[in-house]
């Protein structure tokens, strides 16, 4: 059997290496021990005692040779410490293990470690015929450590174990040595000589072991590590030069510097970019980026591609040939600039509220004046630009001053109905009383100084007079009546006249109400017979009406407590001429529900509309015998999309603002309306229209709707071409005839008028580079005039686009709030 020792001999110098002498021990241990085993092979089947012997001498022999190898280990871990510390290199660090040419240690160690299996094989088939046998336990174990394989297995593991432990040693290492402050050629230079510091601890192990079972991992984790660095050197490089790139573009806007920088630069998986990479990276990520962060604006953004000539394009620039990449760039800095824009605003109105409780909660009411909430008013307009709507309130009617004040007016009035309101009187009221009143008060004094008897005296002789009353004759009892009912309405007239700033307020009021009572006792009229008035029948007659009124109040009400909302399905709750009337009446301008409808709609909390229908339902299933029913209101979509869809609280605003549901609503409720682009809202059915023609142009379809509003108001007299312009204009979209011609566009069709409105967009949006709001203003003003002068050249001009939202929240543009040209000047 050849031993590996044999190589690391051959790697010795010549006479300075102290293990020569142990060689032939070595190999005539290993030649006794082969002979030893062939002789115990030959009488493993004698008897016990002659096995036993045999085995012993083996057993003898194994230890001696486990000795000599003791001693050889040491020997050899003496000298290889002592080498190791001499030279510092990788090869002398090896060589000073006894590794020198690893291609032949590595060949040797194969055909030592192939002989060793070939014997440890033999002496488990010694084992396997001496367990038939009966052998005991440690006969067994004693033939098969005659050879030394079990204890090679034991120094492979142990060589992988220890390249593990010094592996995971080099992060420290790194940091001890200062690896991070290194250059790139010193730091790729770290593993090996980590490797070399450390291969000192793999000394005492058989050299062809190591090579074998340690180098390969120390060498793959050295190849590794430089890998690391190396990768880590150029990403950090390429973000050196990125950064670079990035704010030269920042300064100057070129493009095309900017890409070919980057081209140099690597990506997250240490790819060269190259221009094409480079571009991407650019429009996709770094751009996107600095939008983000308010480092460019859409201006910037438009300015970059516009200034910048792409390379090898004939001095075509990026915003010629990249149009889309520079589009989605300006619609995400615009996003950017709404989502801020939107956020903002909810955070100044949180605070806003958040104040405005801290406020409502620390003051008392019981000493809050209107200087008070004057003062905290001032603060909000300061810093929100927006007064408290509670504090108002509370000025208005909960203040200490607000009370007085509420008292004062009152007071001030009951006097004004006496035509007893004074100067002197008035001013010992507030200030607000006295500016409120103080005409009324001058006009007092002038007349005052009567105390209008003079005037109560004519009316009473003028009445007295008309029913022939002598101071010997009879008076009938109505004369009386009629004289004060007159008087009263002489001192009414005399308000008015005083209100009205009437220099002669006491002669005309006196005229007036003579001129009054004069036409009401004319002949004919019937107010007058004999010697007397009929007041009192026209009394009764007041009377019996009140008490009728008072009866049907009552029973409607007995009709609600029974029957609850099912009390629009009994018949008769209203009476059938009010309901004809008012199904008769509705949509007509002015139109309101009869009275006792909308006094039954608020008890029951439905829409008079809901309450009317079901009362006629009502009626017509039973009176379906006598024929002539009556019709039920009938709904335009728009008028049931506001019934149905329209959010409760909003609801209840529209029904106390309007009286009724029609298309016609204020932008404040209809845009209150659940979702986005309604079509059913827009007038004359063309609803669809706008839609499709929206969506084939990349219009949003509110925003059409609302052009089209602002060009034609919807009415058919412009929409069919009978009113024109003052410019010439024509048709629902307002086309100029060189315009329509050149969009090829019927101006007095919808059908053609529609869809070309949306195209007259997209070409000015396409062709003159402008973005949606820009191209509305070019719509009214022309391309050329915002060109060269911008928007909002002319009034018209600047309040177009803004009124354009407007009418487009009424259709669903729920982004027309977020809008700034939405916002009041102060938030603008």
């Amino acid at each position: 059997m050849t031993s590996s020792y044999q190589g690391l001999a051959g790697n010795r110098s010549a006479g300075a290496d102290p293990t020569a002498d142990f060689l032939p021990a070595q190999q005539q241990a290993n030649q006794k021990l082969k002979q030893d085993i062939e002789r115990l092979n030959q009488s493993v089947n004698a008897n016990d005692a002659a096995r036993m012997a045999n085995a012993k001498r083996a057993g003898d022999t194994a230890r001696a040779l486990g000795d000599l190898s003791k001693t050889l280990g040491d020997a050899l871990g003496m000298y290889q410490a002592e080498q190791i510390k001499k030279y510092q290199s990788e090869g002398q660090a090896l060589a000073a293990l006894g590794i020198t040419d690893q291609d032949k240690l590595l060949e040797a160690q194969e055909k030592y470690e192939a002989e060793q299996k070939r014997t440890q094989e033999q002496l488990d088939g010694v084992a396997d015929k001496a367990a038939k046998d009966g052998k005991p336990f440690h006969v067994l174990n004693g033939i098969k450590k005659l050879n030394a394989y079990h204890l090679d297995e034991i120094q492979k593991i142990q060589i992988a174990d220890l390249a593990t432990v010094v592996t995971s040693e080099f992060p420290q290492y790194y940091e001890d040595n200062g690896g991070a402050s290194m250059s790139r050629a010193d730091q790729m230079a770290l593993p090996a000589q980590f490797l070399t510091d450390n291969y000192e601890r793999f000394s005492g192990f058989n050299p062809g072991f190591v090579t074998k079972y340690g180098l390969p991992a120390l060498n793959k984790f050295r190849d590794e590590q430089r890998q690391k660095i190396d990768f880590q050197w150029t990403q950090t490089t390429s973000a050196q030069t990125s950064d670079r790139a990035i704010n030269t573009l920042l300064v100057d806007g070129n493009i095309g510097n900017a890409v070919n920088s980057l081209a140099t630069t690597v990506d997250s998986k240490g790819n060269v970019r190259g221009p094409a990479g480079a571009y991407k990276y650019l429009v996709e990520t770094v751009l996107p980026k600095a939008v983000k962060a308010n480092l460019v604006s859409v201006t910037d953004v438009q300015e970059m591609f516009a200034k910048s000539e792409m390379p090898g394009m004939n001095g075509k620039t990026y915003a010629d040939l990249k149009k889309i990449d520079m589009n989605t760039l300006i619609e995400t800095a615009e996003a950017d600039i709404n989502a801020d824009f939107s956020r903002n605003q909810k955070a100044r109105e949180n605070a806003f509220i958040a104040e405005e409780q801290e406020y409502l909660q620390n003051v008392d009411l019981a000493t809050l004046t209107n200087d008070d909430i004057e003062q905290r008013q001032n603060q909000f307009r300061d810093t929100y630009g927006k007064e408290s709507k509670i504090l108002n309130q509370l000025k208005q009617h909960r203040t200490v001053d607000a009370v007085q004040l509420k008292e004062a007016d009152k007071a001030a009035q009951r006097l004004i109905e006496s035509n007893s309101l004074t100067s002197e009187r008035l001013l010992k009221m507030p200030w607000q009383i006295q500016q409120r009143y103080g005409a009324i008060a001058a006009a007092t004094d002038k007349v005052a100084g009567d105390n209008y008897k003079v005037q109560e005296d004519s009316i009473k002789d003028a009445v007295e007079q008309k029913a022939s009353v002598t101071p010997l004759g009879t008076r009938d009892p109505s004369v009386g009546v009629v004289t004060s009912i007159y008087q009263a309405k002489f001192h009414e007239n005399l308000r008015q006249q005083l209100e009205a700033g009437n220099p002669n307020a006491l002669n005309d009021a006196l005229s007036i109400t003579l001129q009054e009572f004069n036409t009401w006792s004319a002949p004919g009229t019937g107010n007058f017979s004999s010697n007397g008035y009929n007041v009192f029948a026209d009394a009764a007659t007041a009377q019996n009406l009140q008490a009728n009124a008072r009866v049907e109040q009552e029973r409607v009400n007995s009709v609600i407590r029974t029957f609850g909302v099912r009390s629009l399905d009994q018949v008769g709750l209203v009476n059938s001429t009010v309901l004809r009337n008012d199904a008769a009446n509705f949509g007509q301008r002015g139109f309101k529900h009869h009275p006792q409808i909308q006094r039954i709609s608020r008890i029951l909390q439905v829409d008079p509309i809901t309450a009317t229908n079901k009362m006629i339902e009502a009626y017509n299933l039973a009176n379906q015998a006598q024929g002539n029913p009556i019709p039920l209101i009938s709904l335009s979509p728009a008028a049931e999309a506001i019934r149905d869809d329209l959010p409760p609280q909003a609801k209840a605003k529209f029904l106390s603002n309007q009286g009724q549901m029609t298309p016609n609503v204020s932008l404040q409720v209809m845009s209150q309306l659940p979702g986005d682009y309604r079509p059913e809202m827009v007038p004359m059915g063309y609803g669809d229209v706008v839609a499709k023609a929206a969506k084939q142009y990349d219009i949003p379809p509110a925003i059409l709707a609302g052009l089209l509003e602002q060009e034609s108001g919807y009415l058919p007299e412009v929409i069919t071409g009978k009113r024109l312009s003052s410019s010439g204009a024509i048709g629902i979209a307002q086309f100029l005839p060189g315009t329509a011609e050149q969009m090829g566009v019927d101006p007095v069709n919808p059908e053609s008028a529609i869809p070309g409105a949306a195209k007259y967009l997209r070409h000015l949006m396409d062709n003159y580079g402008f973005d949606l709001r820009t191209a509305i203003y070019a719509y009214n003003a022309g391309p050329g005039t915002v060109q060269r002068y911008g928007v909002g050249a002319t009034t018209e001009n600047k309040n177009y686009y803004p009124g354009i939202l407007k009418k487009a929240a009424k259709y669903g543009y729920k982004a027309a709030f977020r809008d700034p040209s939405m916002m009041r000047p102060v938030f603008q």
